[in-house]
């Protein structure tokens, strides 16, 4: 647990820290995170955006309006995970624009799990059978702004610590380590 964010914003320490790290793109459902933070009630929560994209001037000029935004450029690769793990949760509200989007299971996915993240997610089939399997959050009705902001709420209202443990068992189980085992006996299967 790293406490970057908080350093760098000047979060109040009290504060639920939500990250989205990634491109900044409306397929990717920023463009509805970014909606969900400016239409909440509560100051108990906030969101930092990581990455970069089309959307990036949106949200530098949402967080000098509102006091729960923020945007924080790229990392590098080999410092990533000391950001992702200065947050609490992690989010991903991907948009089902296509196949691709729908049987997606995207890295982040597994970055917010190795820094022991619980997750918000859209109702994308693999990321729904993910989070579900390890019980590691809270997948979205669908990708409108009050079902975000009603997974938000949900989770918060959940076992925190148990679904940190779940996200690691995640990562655990479905690290390089373990799964180049299960390749390793298909391709000996295959010969």
């Amino acid at each position: 647990k790293n406490n970057l964010f908080i350093e760098k914003f000047n979060i109040d320490r009290g504060k639920i820290i939500f990250l989205y790290q990634g491109v900044l793109s409306k397929g990717r459902g920023v463009d509805l995170l970014l909606e969900s933070f400016v239409k909440r009630k509560d100051d108990k929560v906030v969101i930092v955006f990581m990455g970069f994209g089309q959307l990036e001037e949106d949200i530098k000029t949402a967080s000098k309006e509102k006091n729960n935004i923020f945007f924080h450029s790229a990392v590098a690769p080999d410092i990533v995970q000391d950001y992702t793990s200065s947050a609490d949760f992690g989010m991903h509200m991907i948009k089902n624009t296509c196949l691709n989007h729908y049987y997606c299971l995207p890295n982040k996915l597994f970055e917010y799990a190795n820094a022991g993240l619980p997750v918000v997610v859209s109702n994308m089939k693999e990321m729904k059978e993910l989070v579900e399997k390890y019980d590691m959050g809270v997948v979205a009705k669908d990708n409108k702004i009050e079902s975000i902001n009603n997974a938000i709420d949900k989770i918060l209202d959940l076992d925190i610590e148990r679904m940190k443990q779940n996200s690691r068992r995640c990562a655990e189980e479905n690290s390089w380590n373990v799964q180049e085992k299960i390749l390793k006996k298909v391709y000996q299967g295959m010969v």
